[in-house]
């Protein structure tokens, strides 16, 4: 079972902080049942801008959607979820 945050907005800014934003809210949705672990592995990542306005939408699709925008492919292992640039 996924949790879905009622509402993600974010305007220009950085991945890592939208991953923090994330993060949060998951851990606020879930009652502290999940809090995801967000690791980026290449530096690069954390200074692509990210403006997203979504609703009623699952953590594991907003990664995506995150991780599109910042041009990263993501992996999940077990204990994070992890950005890389394309090309790591």
């Amino acid at each position: 079972n996924s949790v879905v945050i009622p509402k993600f907005e974010v305007n220009q800014v950085s991945l890592g902080e939208s991953l923090e934003a994330l993060a949060l809210m998951a851990k606020n949705v879930s009652n502290g049942k999940v809090s995801p672990n967000f690791v980026v592995k290449n530096p690069d990542l954390n200074s692509a801008l990210i403006t997203l306005s979504l609703a009623n939408t699952p953590v594991d699709e907003l990664v995506r959607y995150l991780a599109d925008m910042a041009r990263a492919k993501v992996s999940w292992d077990n204990h994070a979820v992890v950005f890389s640039g394309i090309a790591d």
